[in-house]
């Protein structure tokens, strides 16, 4: 899927799903949703495993921040914009 889809769809992916987006981010980057395991220690899966992608946030963090943002606009604002929001947010918050 691409990252756009992956923002649009957040209501709908597993809360426990990683993120993990191909570089450089941008709307149209293939992201694929990863559940970890239970035996999950922290350590980032190995490329093979993410399909080349990057880590780029959880969909609980993801959603966190669509909800705070369009809980403080009046109006829900175009998905691109939505997807831009969630890549700055990306960069320079997490």
């Amino acid at each position: 899927m691409k990252l756009i889809e992956a923002i649009r769809d957040l209501g709908s992916l597993d809360e426990d799903a990683t993120l993990y987006v191909r570089e450089p981010w941008t709307a149209d980057s293939e992201t694929i949703a990863v559940v970890e395991p239970s035996d999950f220690d922290g350590r980032i899966p190995p490329p093979e495993a993410r399909g080349g992608c990057t880590y780029f946030l959880e969909v609980s963090i993801a959603r966190e921040v669509m909800e705070g943002w369009l809980s403080n606009i009046d109006a829900a604002p175009p998905l691109e914009q939505r997807c831009a929001r969630v890549i700055h947010y990306a960069i320079f918050d997490a």
